[in-house]
């Protein structure tokens, strides 16, 4: 009854989210009822859901905030998004191509992986509203290296957990690869629609927390 009182971006994008969260569900709960079936036990299916999902909705929030954050700094939000996104995949990619070594060289395992993710977004949730107005100064080229180099550190801890997860599975159940890759995807789709409505209704701090609480999901 109240639905005549809300804007018609809103209810669109409440019908976005539902209809990707359906999609999601059954493209991942399919293969999970197969799977089953295939004599690998149901605790390590749960326990992959919970880390992939949990990494990839994660992601995608800290994403999500991080655009909003920068909107101020660089100007226009098309500049944010741009910038912000592909640093992200920059540095992330850089981090997952390092994690073989860094596993290897520095016993860097999926926890200690996700610890340094959640030590590091937590300063930057509180650090980077204070740190951005000593750069407002630059002009627009500078502050477009600054952001790139603020991004960089987390952008490349971010990048570890799923190489690292996806070479345990390799270990232990190799046929469950293509499933916690899709798992990753499905997730990483519904939390894009997912923060901006958490944004509109609680605000960028809950959306930050959210993204934390998540990690901490996949770290259990």
């Amino acid at each position: 009854g109240q639905i005549a009182f809300f804007e018609l971006g809103f209810i669109l994008l409440v019908v976005t989210f539902l209809q990707l969260l359906l999609l999601s569900f059954v493209l991942i709960l399919l293969p999970f009822l197969r799977l089953k079936t295939r004599s690998i036990p149901k605790k390590r299916l749960i326990q992959m859901l919970i880390y992939f999902g949990g990494i990839g909705v994660g992601f995608m929030l800290i994403e999500m905030v991080l655009i909003q954050k920068f909107i101020l700094f660089l100007g226009h939000p098309m500049y944010s998004v741009s910038i912000i996104t592909a640093s992200l995949l920059v540095f992330s990619g850089l981090g997952s191509l390092a994690s073989q070594k860094m596993s290897n060289r520095f016993q860097v395992n999926p926890s200690r992986a996700i610890m340094a993710v959640l030590f590091l977004a937590s300063v930057y949730t509180i650090g980077i509203p204070w740190l951005l107005p000593v750069f407002f100064q630059l002009e627009f080229l500078l502050r477009v290296v600054a952001c790139v180099f603020l991004i960089a550190p987390l952008g490349f801890l971010m990048g570890i957990p799923f190489p690292l997860g996806l070479r345990q599975i390799t270990d232990a159940h190799e046929s469950l690869l293509p499933w916690a890759w899709g798992v990753n995807g499905c997730f990483s789709v519904i939390s894009a629609s997912l923060a901006v409505i958490l944004s509109m209704e609680l605000g960028f701090t809950s959306v930050s927390v959210f993204a934390l609480l998540f990690y901490s999901a996949a770290l259990f």
